[in-house]
């Protein structure tokens, strides 16, 4: 497994979140496949709620 591609697939994710801040809903992944290789989401979704 390929661990900085997943702490930074997670950093990135953290600061996606925070600069969208009060606006974010929901932020997910999923699934987040990780390899050798580097990091790949299957799947995403963002919900937004009015701030």
């Amino acid at each position: 497994m390929n661990t900085q591609a997943l702490v930074n697939t997670v950093l990135r994710f953290s600061e996606l979140a925070s600069a969208l801040g009060a606006h974010l809903g929901t932020l997910e992944i999923n699934p987040l496949m990780v390899t050798e290789d580097g990091a790949a989401a299957a799947d995403a979704m963002v919900s937004f709620v009015e701030a």
